[in-house]
């Protein structure tokens, strides 16, 4: 119960991590959108603001004019350089409030493209979250199944191993199963060594799947013994498949002091599947067996 829990765990997190980075998300959304109308608004004001200052100024400055030209045709007076100094003032006053808003209104953009960025940045996150979760769990599940894959496969030869074979029988029944034993390989071990006798089994492996089609599998059975399970096969087809197997033995391979030694002749047994697997193993190994009392070399086809 333990593993599962642990399975789950991964996955609670997720959704707690997004869940959280989602109000976030959102809190700073509302927060953007708040200040946004904050600075729409200061900035109406300011312009509205600038108008009136603009009319009133406006106003001023032609009053002044009228009051000026009275005074040329009264005279100057003192009055007439008090309104002259005041509409320069208000002159004076209304560009410092126009660079200002310049100024400002700069500042205010400066201001969104950040809040702009920083909304940009928030729904970033929010996807990489998930996404950089599913990555990650490919990634293990990658794993996984190369690991997995690994406890199927025979780590001398490369084909696959025993554990693999119920494995797949279970998925896929085969129509025919081929039982091979190499003949007199033990004498190999005992002549030449075990390592002259490893590099035989991994180049009679190699022959092997040359000679066979993409579809059969290949499976050490154990020891100098290998299955093949053929699939969408009929029994002269299979016979044919299984003869051709025979110039495997015509190759060799080169061992210590440039010696050739050639591949050893092997016994084969074939036997329709039927049954369950183990069934089949054991009819396509009393073929087999009846090979080897024979002499060896040979083929034989269970009932």
């Amino acid at each position: 119960m333990r593993p599962q829990k642990e399975i789950f765990i991964p996955y609670i997190l997720l959704i707690i991590s997004s869940l959280s980075l989602l109000c976030v998300f959102y809190l700073n959304a509302t927060e953007y959108a708040r200040i946004k109308d904050l600075l729409r608004t200061s900035i109406l004001q300011h312009r509205e603001l600038e108008r009136e200052i603009s009319s009133s100024m406006l106003l001023l400055c032609a009053e002044e004019a009228s009051k000026r030209t009275e005074d040329r045709q009264m005279g100057p007076t003192q009055p007439h350089v008090r309104r002259q100094i005041s509409c320069r003032h208000m002159q004076d006053e209304y560009a410092r409030i126009f660079k200002a808003k310049h100024v400002n209104e700069v500042k205010v953009h400066e201001i969104e493209e950040s809040l702009q960025a920083l909304h940009g940045i928030n729904l970033v996150f929010l996807l990489l979250l998930p996404v950089t979760f599913a990555v990650w769990r490919t990634v293990v599940y990658i794993r996984l199944v190369r690991e997995r894959k690994k406890l199927y496969i025979d780590s001398l030869t490369g084909v696959y191993n025993r554990r693999y074979l119920e494995r797949t029988v279970m998925e896929y029944e085969p129509d025919y199963l081929v039982m091979l034993d190499l003949d007199d390989f033990k004498q190999i071990n005992d002549t030449h060594g075990h390592l002259v006798g490893d590099a035989i089994l991994i180049s009679f492996t190699e022959q092997l799947r040359k000679s066979l089609r993409e579809t059969d599998i290949i499976i050490r059975f154990g020891g100098d013994e290998f299955i093949v399970l053929l699939y969408c096969i009929e029994f002269n087809d299979a016979r044919t498949l299984v003869e051709r197997l025979r110039y495997i033995s015509r190759h060799s391979i080169v061992a210590k002091n440039d010696q050739r030694i050639a591949l050893p002749t092997f016994s084969v047994g074939l036997a329709k599947y039927e049954v369950s697997v183990e069934n089949t193993i054991q009819r396509a190994d009393a073929s087999l067996y009846k090979v080897k009392q024979a002499g060896k070399n040979g083929f034989s086809a269970a009932n």
